[in-house]
């Protein structure tokens, strides 16, 4: 059994620039799965750490899919010619 100072929160704690989470079985995915789950869990990871990022994630998103909506018209003007 762990004494109460062995558990205690480390003075430099509030200093560290990261944090800690935890990765389950599933999570190995990351490691043998698709390029997608790879940068899936890499979000999950930057939103826990800075939730701002999740409002970026959301915008370059919504850009990303109007931008791919202009080329796919695009290129279906192209194709109806």
């Amino acid at each position: 059994m762990l004494d109460e100072q062995s558990c205690s929160k480390p003075k430099y704690e509030d200093k560290m620039p990261y944090r800690a989470f935890w990765i389950q079985s599933d999570h190995l995915r990351v490691i043998s799965g698709e390029p997608s789950e790879r940068r899936n869990f890499l979000d999950e990871m930057l939103i826990f750490a800075s939730p701002a990022y999740d409002k970026n994630q959301k915008n370059y998103r919504t850009a990303l899919t109007s931008r791919n909506r202009v080329i796919q018209s695009i290129l279906d003007r192209e194709a109806t010619k």
